[in-house]
């Protein structure tokens, strides 16, 4: 609008100059008058581009920060407290991962994990929330699987979206009460918190 309304000023300011050479009056008045009128017309344009410049840009810095201000902000709690030199935490086959945090009406929390060196994801859906803590038994491998880390990462997304992706992979996997994929979750879903995490030797709930 504002774009427009420059062309239409700017445009004023062309006829400003053709129309007095047009004109049937003397040569002094007509650069008198029509170049006062010129500036005047040219400098409102310029101010109308100025004000423009300056208002879109911060109209979209507004929607992103109101964007990201709605984001998430879910903590993994480790298995294990911190050791010397900052070894990953361990885990064993099957460990309930727990955390905090809270998500809008609508989201939901999945919890899921991949072995470093490979690309697929498995998703667990089944998290329990009590008050503003959460928990969902998450598998890591099997008994071949000691030593072997693992990318542990917190994904919020919409209800919705995660009813279609299980129900999707049950078509083929119908026991199952995960899902995998070859990559992370794509928008509108996202990663709100990760951590590394090390297979133990325990062979508890291993198959």
């Amino acid at each position: 609008m504002a774009l427009m309304l420059a062309s239409i000023i700017g445009g004023g300011a062309l006829i400003a100059v053709i129309v007095p050479w047009k004109a049937n009056f003397s040569k002094r008045k007509r650069s008198t008058k029509y170049s006062v009128t010129m500036s005047t017309l040219l400098l409102a344009a310029c101010a109308v581009i100025s004000a423009d410049a300056v208002t879109l840009p911060a109209s979209t810095i507004r929607a992103e920060t109101a964007s990201e201000a709605q984001r998430s902000v879910i903590v993994i709690d480790l298995p294990e407290p911190p050791l010397p030199d900052n070894p990953p935490p361990l885990v064993t086959c099957q460990t309930l991962m727990q955390g905090s945090g809270d998500i809008p009406a609508g989201d939901v929390l999945v919890i899921g994990n991949r072995e470093f060196g490979t690309e697929t994801y498995y998703y667990q859906p089944v998290v329990t929330w009590d008050g503003d803590r959460w928990s969902a038994e998450v598998y890591f491998s099997t008994r071949k699987g000691v030593g072997r880390l693992f990318n542990v990462t917190a994904v919020v997304m919409p209800a919705t979206m995660e009813k279609y992706l299980v129900a999707v992979y049950h078509t083929v996997h119908s026991p199952a009460t995960w899902w995998a994929a070859p990559d992370s979750v794509p928008a509108p879903a996202y990663v709100a918190a990760a951590e590394t995490v090390q297979r133990s030797h325990s062979e508890v709930g291993c198959t």
